[in-house]
């Protein structure tokens, strides 16, 4: 995904005619691979709406590894391609929901193994963690939880920045509250 998404970008600003045919190619295989329904993702699957490494030898509804860095970038290139087509927009909002522990996204946080509690009070504090599938790729660390209270991903400024673009390549204007969120997240936690 990175190397694809990394040559869509560039040919699509190098705009030669003779390289229509690859980057169509190209954004063919990006656009597919996505967890969508389409690829065998079910909407309450944490790797729903994201994109994975890119592995070639995964079975159907299985995502290998995924992040916030590949989706932004995946994201990004199909943006610049103008092939963010609406459903896949809306199902990676869907994901970057989940890493940025938006409210609406609550049931489809990850367990943390070792975990005691049994209520989730995920914090939305503007901030995103790097993935929902690979926990220990989470270097911002676990929250330690109130008694009773499930474990959760704290944001760290990486992730947050990834985060960030990606909302900005799916169309989310400035002012709406994910980006402002993002923004003084990160504003809050200088290096």
């Amino acid at each position: 995904v990175y190397a694809t998404s990394a040559a869509v970008t560039a040919l699509v600003r190098l705009r030669r005619p003779e390289d229509s045919t690859r980057i169509q190619q190209m954004k063919r295989w990006l656009s597919g691979i996505q967890c969508t329904i389409q690829s065998g993702f079910e909407e309450s699957h944490p790797a729903f709406g994201g994109f994975p490494f890119g592995s070639r030898d995964l079975s159907r509804g299985d995502s290998g590894f995924i992040d916030i860095s590949h989706t932004r970038r995946a994201l990004e290139a199909l943006a610049a391609a103008d092939s963010l087509s609406a459903g896949a927009k809306a199902s990676a909002l869907r994901f970057l929901g989940l890493l940025q522990k938006h409210p609406s996204e609550l049931a489809r946080q990850p367990r943390i193994p070792l975990d005691a509690g049994d209520i989730l009070r995920t914090p939305f504090d503007g901030g995103f963690y790097i993935s929902p599938i690979v926990l220990g790729a989470n270097k911002g660390g676990i929250a330690t939880p109130e008694p009773g209270q499930a474990a959760y991903f704290y944001s760290y400024a990486t992730a947050t920045a990834d985060g960030l673009l990606a909302l900005r390549a799916v169309g989310v204007p400035r002012e709406d509250l994910r980006v402002t969120a993002a923004i003084r997240w990160i504003e809050d936690h200088p290096c």
